[in-house]
């Protein structure tokens, strides 16, 4: 018979065993509600550090397709450390040597499924949203190519090609899958979602 809280104890378990290479016992039963509540406090700054990598690889990615010299994509780079987490405003923010805009997400699908979790899709709606028609304090500058910069897994793939199915026309039809990019044929009225590999 199904019991939530020894589910939840194995999942936690089992999670902390893979990760840290730790020795098979339960270490849910000794953790107290405050370490439990500071364990979830971590995940937020993890969900940061996530952010940040793919940020610094978008960024590699961008000298890379736009064949940006070293000292730019290092300017480029270096505006990506300087920003706080959770700062206003879309996750890069280039407006020279190139106009981008870009917001990058970490998701990847929730227990290996194929499809985003109700949550993940809503985070990911509302970035499509404020790269299609800005942010109150970010609004959309003129000529900046959109980018949403997603985590490259197979999985991650096809939950954003299932979630791009299923957005509402206007949005759906502003969205561009890349698989390979072709500099001279990218849109400015689109959002061009990339897949970015760690």
């Amino acid at each position: 018979m199904y019991n939530r809280e020894d589910d939840l104890r194995e999942k936690l378990n089992s999670a902390l065993i893979r990760i840290f290479s730790l020795p098979n016992k339960d270490y849910v039963a000794t953790l107290t509600d405050v370490q439990i509540m500071e364990l979830k406090n971590a995940l937020s700054e993890i969900n940061n550090v996530i952010t940040l990598r793919l940020s610094l690889k978008f960024s590699d990615w961008l000298s890379e397709n736009f064949e940006l010299l070293g000292e730019i994509g290092a300017k480029i780079r270096k505006s990506i450390l300087d920003t706080k987490p959770n700062t206003n405003g879309f996750d890069i923010d280039i407006s020279s040597p190139i106009n981008v805009i870009a917001e990058v997400k970490g998701n990847i699908p929730l227990n290996g499924e194929r499809k985003f979790g109700s949550n993940q899709q809503d985070r990911i709606v509302k970035d499509l949203k404020s790269l299609k028609y800005g942010k109150k304090k970010a609004p959309l500058r003129a000529g900046a190519l959109r980018f949403l910069a997603l985590f490259d897994s197979e999985s991650v793939r096809m939950a954003t090609s299932t979630l791009i199915k299923n957005l509402k026309p206007g949005l759906r039809n502003s969205v561009d899958l890349i698989e390979k990019i072709d500099i001279k044929k990218i849109e400015k009225d689109k959002i061009h979602v990339v897949f970015i590999t760690l």
